[in-house]
């Protein structure tokens, strides 16, 4: 038997498709706060249950911190590509990617989500809706156009995730595509460190452009609105807006692709949905429970804290499996069964707590509308590939998704 007060690794072996590692339970169940040995050898802390990632994400003495270190410390982290991603930052001196308010702390981060909250209200984004179901509609055209079979990643999800996005903060429709192409480049592994920068400092600098064009002719998008907050200078604001536009990228195209794989392989779950849309909202939240793609979120101690009678020292990083999380036993009855009728209130797919999603209303717009509308369109979708012939990544680190989605119909 291990030792209980060995740092372990992070578990990565699972037997469930769209589930955590196996060991993930088992800690969850016997130690639920572990410590975890990162990829540099550095040492933090491994959240497993429910009730103690609620903790830790909803108690302010747990923030952000030091953001380089906390990168570092990941358990995700790749530390030879860290490495090449800092010697590609010496030529920009100071300025650094994704220096958004998400990883602020307070009152930094306070102020901002105060500036941003009420263009992302729920009412907010119930009046963006049409404009999100036009995109969807506008996708599915094209995806039966080419007909099957077809790719739903590349075909619906990304482009439906692109649009609502581009829509929102106001970027002009000619220049979607390249937007996309430069303020996605920091994700993308197969992008060499000095390009993924260069590339992003481009981004960067075309948001800084647009907002100054916005200021002097303002229309109806974020960036229009956040340009009015004096506060807030051009690189303020081209910090935010792309901050604001990965974000919901990762978080409603992968989510409506992966939510799509789990209900192909649920076709009784699938059914259900197809016969009674009413069903999205709940369907969408259980989606999220079940198999979101968000799989760790990691916070920095700012003090001495003691969590679960354990002392979590300041400086010390804690790792929250959200995952594993999300499938407790102790929150949700029979967690590992997908049941779209199930109320999964207080399921942690957004985090919780003051770092809580800012983009959740708008994510569950784009999750509902799409899975909706495909499943109306097309009723007897399918996947054209067997179930293991889909490119799955990230299986074991922190985002979960498909590359891929190939379907039939």
């Amino acid at each position: 038997m291990r030792d209980s007060n060995e740092p372990i690794a992070l578990p990565t072996e699972r037997t469930q498709l769209f589930g955590p590692a196996d060991e993930l339970a088992t800690l969850r169940r016997e130690q639920p706060l572990r410590r975890l040995r990162y990829t540099n050898g550095e040492v933090g802390w491994l959240v497993t249950s429910h009730a103690l990632a609620k903790a830790v994400l909803t108690d302010s003495r747990f923030g952000r911190g030091d953001r380089e270190a906390g990168e570092r410390r990941s358990a995700i982290g790749d530390p030879a590509r860290l490495s090449e991603f800092e010697q590609a930052l010496e030529p920009y001196g100071d300025w650094r990617p994704m220096r958004g308010f998400i990883m602020m702390d307070p009152p930094a981060h306070t102020s901002y989500r105060r500036l941003l909250a009420p263009y992302f209200t729920a009412r907010a984004m119930q009046a963006f809706r049409p404009r999100i179901e036009q995109i969807v509609a506008e996708r599915l055209d094209v995806l039966e156009r080419e007909g099957p079979p077809a790719d739903l990643v590349s075909v619906v999800a990304a482009p439906v995730s692109l649009g609502s996005q581009c829509a929102l903060l106001g970027v002009p429709a000619g220049e979607v595509e390249r937007f996309f192409r430069l303020g996605t480049v920091l994700s993308d592994p197969a992008v060499p460190p000095t390009e993924a920068v260069a590339q992003w400092r481009e981004a960067w600098e075309y948001v800084r452009a647009l907002t100054r064009q916005k200021r002097a002719q303002p229309a109806d998008d974020i960036i229009s609105a956040i340009a009015r907050h004096d506060e807030l200078n051009d690189e303020d604001i081209a910090d935010t807006a792309l901050v604001l536009f990965q974000g919901g990228l990762e978080t409603t195209g992968d989510m409506l692709a992966l939510g799509t794989f789990v209900l192909l392989q649920h076709p009784e779950q699938l059914e259900a949905l197809r016969a009674d849309p009413s069903l999205a909202e709940t369907a969408v939240e259980e989606l999220l429970r079940y198999s979101g793609i968000f799989r760790l979120t990691a916070r920095a101690a700012l003090e001495d804290i003691n969590l679960n009678g354990t002392l979590v020292k300041a400086g010390e990083t804690v790792t929250v499996s959200l995952a594993a999380a999300n499938r407790d036993p102790d929150k949700f009855e029979h967690p590992d069964t997908l049941e779209l009728t199930r109320i999964a209130t207080g399921h942690v797919a957004f985090a919780q707590g003051g770092h809580m999603c800012i983009g959740q209303h708008l994510a569950r717009i784009e999750l509902q509308a799409g899975l909706t509308g495909l499943l109306q369109r097309f009723p007897t979708l399918r996947l054209a590939v067997p179930a293991d012939e889909v490119p799955v990544y990230g299986s074991h680190l922190g985002n979960f998704g498909v590359h891929e989605l190939p379907v039939a119909w």
